[in-house]
Formats: structure tokens, C-alpha cells, sequence
């Protein structure tokens, strides 16, 4: 597995400025991302089972997700919001062994949920993010 502490955008077939463009952003989703993103973003993770919950599929389905067609406007959203999320956790941990124990553990601040339960949700994914910018910033009120 390649360590993701800082994702190559590069690497995972997307534009490097992805997530620094809005209007790329959403140009780029409703194109439709290709699911060689989604099979690159499992090997460079290694997180499987969360990418299963943010797509809201099984093993079976999240194979499907993986071929060379398109994912509609919504899959691809839901497959970049998952990735750029996942690239704040790894940048703020700088540890991949910590950033996974982390995404694994209950959190008093999250009611008591692991961070990886809440990414089924685009308001979950956003609460885990907004976690991890409050431990990177020291802004634990």
C-alpha cells in the first residue's frame, strides 16, 4: 500500500486542482469521475469497508463501482467528497498507522461514533473534517 499522508490527485487519475477549484470540482462531477479513481483510492487507503459505506453498496457493488465506466454525478461526488476528506484526516495525523487508529476509534466528540460510521452521510463526512481542522488548529471548544 502506498502511504496516503498527502494524496496524489496525480495518481489517482483526477486533476491536481480538484479540490482547489470549485468550478473544476463540479465541471468534474458532472462528467462523471471513472471508477479506476474509486479501485486507486481502495489501494491507496486501504479502507475498503468505509468506501463501502460512503457508496452505500457491499463488497460486490463497490466492484461494480470499480470498472472503466463513468459513476453518475452523485457516486462521483460522494467518491470525491470521501477522498478529500480522507487526504484532511492523513494531512493533519501525518502518521497513516495514526490517522487509521483514529478513523477507528469512538470519539466522545463525534456522541460516541467512530469516524468511519459517519461517512455515509455528506454531513457526516463534513463533521469528521471539521474534527480533524479543530485537532489540527488546537480548537477543542
Amino acid at each position: 500500500m502506498k502511504s496516503p499522508s498527502r494524496i496524489n490527485t496525480i495518481e489517482l487519475g483526477l486533476d491536481p486542482n480538484i479540490f482547489n477549484n470549485p468550478a473544476r470540482f463540479i465541471a468534474i462531477l458532472q462528467q462523471g469521475v471513472s471508477g479506476k479513481v474509486l479501485r486507486r483510492a481502495l489501494d491507496q487507503f486501504d479502507e475498503q469497508s468505509l468506501f463501502e459505506r460512503a457508496m452505500g453498496t457491499d463488497t460486490s457493488g463497490l466492484e461494480e463501482y470499480c470498472s472503466d465506466t463513468l459513476l453518475d454525478c452523485q457516486s462521483s461526488e460522494i467518491l470525491l467528497d470521501t477522498i478529500r476528506v480522507l487526504d484532511r484526516i492523513f494531512q493533519v495525523w501525518e502518521s497513516d498507522e495514526v490517522a487509521k487508529q483514529w478513523l477507528h476509534s469512538s470519539l466522545p466528540t463525534l456522541g460516541g461514533a467512530k469516524p468511519v460510521d459517519l461517512f455515509d452521510t455528506y454531513e457526516g463526512r463534513r463533521w469528521v473534517k471539521s474534527l480533524a481542522d479543530k485537532i489540527e488548529f488546537g480548537d477543542f471548544s
